[in-house]
């Protein structure tokens, strides 16, 4: 009998072992809005800084559950498919305002898709990241 509990014991331990290394799956549904995160600036970059902040105000990402998209930046707006693996969104665009369908199908993929990575506090960066201290996309999801 106590060797059947010690059993149990060590297979739900292993599961819950398994399930936390696998890195738990992120429910991105809602709406994201973008800003700019950065550390200490140079004055050259401080001006690159206040162009990016501009072309990304009022920025919007809105996340559905039936596993589409609708993303507006910078002047541009697209609508899609998204799926997450771990902390890893990935986006695949299928039309953009101004677009034909044929005409977006046609861009090269590293215009159709993009890759976020949402991080344990909650927020997400676009990726790739530029690291260090220099500037990137971070989106906060609405309450």
């Amino acid at each position: 009998m106590e060797k059947m509990k010690s059993l149990r014991y060590a297979n739900v331990w292993l599961f819950l072992l398994t399930v936390g290394l696998s890195g738990a799956v992120v429910n991105p549904v809602g709406v994201w809005k973008a800003g700019v995160q950065h550390g200490k600036l140079s004055a050259a970059d401080a001006a690159n800084v206040k162009r990016i902040k501009a072309g990304v105000a009022g920025g919007s990402f809105k996340i559905n559950k039936d596993k589409t998209f609708g993303l507006s930046l910078a002047g541009i707006v697209m609508m899609g498919t998204w799926s997450v693996k771990g902390d890893l969104l990935t986006i695949a665009v299928k039309e953009m305002v101004g677009k034909e369908a044929r005409d977006v199908a046609k861009l090269p993929a590293s215009q159709r898709t993009g890759q976020f990575r949402i991080l344990k506090d909650g927020t997400m960066i676009s990726l790739p990241d530029p690291g260090g201290n220099k500037p990137r996309i971070m989106w906060r999801q609405s309450k």
